[in-house]
């Protein structure tokens, strides 16, 4: 009575079933590609196959875009039961990893035809109409630039600064089998390595959907500058997809001159994100990269570029040289905040995991409850403070005693954030701008605090 059998089902009923389903399980036997699959991803849905499905096996990747499990009751069991903590994350991942695999006619037809692999020309050929015989005569003439070619590396002319990273990032390159690019622009070329667009993806509040230890090399195109709030969350994430050893290669404005003001705060907007020569050394450093080539040079009339490359090390050597950055400990802003399912309705479990490199203590980490009315006013209901100190990985549990959960356009919204306390002002900072801690959202007449674990 658990199952219905659906039977044929219309292209409308299908489109239906996919939109708002949790996630799809599709465990074949030694299947040759699985358009399943592809439909799941495609619509934001998370997959669970089998080890022996074949080419789905092949696509999804275990505890990213879903589960591969063992081809037995017990194991599918289990694996659904993961999936639908996070089917929403999984989803997105999925659907990430679709765009990556360009399954398209237009690239396909660009791979065909060579259109992908054109390099920047150095000579253009034109035609030429001669008033003397009316005949179109081609010739070759020097490559003319363009408006938009603008980036000089070393005196050489390039299309456009991603050219030039990918000149100074050569040496890195030509050992790498895989490469992630991460640019503050669309993909132009999508044959080279795998893209996250930041203009598609917010790094700062999402996860990077990739396997530990993934990519020999990461470029960074023109992107850094637009992490405001806490790019060293996301560099910090690099640092988990890089391979020992691993490189990074950076291109981002030179501020050139020091912004004594320059501090990240997830409150707020810095006054400017751009970087000097020593904030770029103090941000890479700290988080535990060594610094192998770093040099300015002219990008146009107003702009100079810097240009980074860095190696991954084995560990965090001196993370506190960060606080010359940040306003208050960056390695505590890195958190999961996820509702923990219970038999007593009445009581709501939130779970608070630090995925960071710090110590949350009591005197600067705790949980807020925000009273949102029907109106949208938002007001601070209590603060809830930790107990006990919490170290990397571990996990606090809060727990809320609600009553008459509801349901309704009118319903009293509690919302539930973790913060860091100002060192200074003493303030509560949300983090939900930065390292996954997104908000909870409950609905009842009243929340009061029930038990603090860490």
């Amino acid at each position: 009575d658990r199952i219905t059998w659906k039977g044929f089902i219309t292209r409308e009923d299908m489109i239906d079933l996919y939109a708002n389903c949790a996630g799809v399980v599709f465990p074949p036997v030694d299947e040759d590609l699985g358009y399943i699959t592809l439909e799941a991803m495609l619509c934001e849905k998370p997959v669970v196959t089998t080890t022996d499905a074949g080419e789905p096996a092949r696509i999804i990747r275990d505890g990213i875009e879903g589960f591969v499990a063992e081809p037995t009751p017990q194991a599918l069991g289990s694996a659904l039961s993961k999936l639908m903590q996070k089917p929403e994350r999984m989803g997105k991942a999925a659907r990430q990893r679709f765009d990556s695999m360009h399954i398209s006619w237009d690239y396909a037809i660009e791979q065909l035809i060579g259109q992908a692999q054109e390099a920047t020309p150095k000579v253009t050929i034109k035609a030429d109409k001669t008033k003397a015989d009316n005949k179109e005569k081609t010739t070759v003439s020097d490559y003319t630039p363009q408006r938009n070619i603008t980036e000089y590396w070393k005196g050489r002319l390039h299309s456009s600064p991603f050219e030039a990273l990918r000149e100074f990032a050569a040496p890195a390159l030509e050992t790498a089998r895989r490469t992630l690019v991460i640019t503050s622009q669309k993909p132009a070329n999508p044959s080279f390595g795998s893209w996250i667009s930041l203009q598609e993806q917010d790094l700062e509040r999402t996860e990077i959907s990739y396997p530990d230890q993934y990519f020999d090399t990461v470029l960074m195109d023109q992107s850094l500058e637009k992490l405001l709030h806490n790019p060293a969350y996301v560099l910090y994430q690099l640092r988990r997809v890089l391979k020992p050893n691993g490189s990074i290669v950076i291109l981002t404005p030179d501020a050139e001159k020091d912004h004594s003001k320059q501090v990240f705060d997830p409150s707020g907007l810095p006054p400017l994100a751009r970087y000097t020569r020593d904030m770029l050394e103090i941000l890479l450093t700290g988080l535990g990269y060594q610094v192998q080539q770093l040099e300015s040079w002219k990008i146009n009339d107003d702009t100079r570029g810097l240009f980074v490359l860095a190696q991954k090390q084995t560990t965090l050597e001196n993370p506190q040289i960060l606080q010359k950055l940040y306003q208050n400990d960056p390695g505590q802003l890195m958190a999961n905040l996820e509702q923990i399912t219970s038999d007593d309705p009445s009581v709501i479990t939130v779970r608070a995991q630090n995925t960071g490199w710090s110590n949350w203590t009591p005197q600067t980490i705790c949980l807020t409850v925000y009273r949102k009315d029907s109106m949208g006013h938002k007001s601070v209901h209590l603060h809830v403070l930790l107990t006990q100190d919490v170290a990397p990985d571990a996990s606090a549990d809060f727990s809320f005693q609600v009553h008459e959960t509801c349901e309704g356009i009118d319903s009293p919204r509690w919302i539930l954030e973790l913060c860091q306390i100002d060192r200074q002002t003493m303030r509560v900072v949300p983090i939900s701008g930065s390292g996954l801690a997104h908000p909870i959202v409950l609905l009842a007449n009243t929340v009061t605090p029930y038990h603090v674990a860490a």
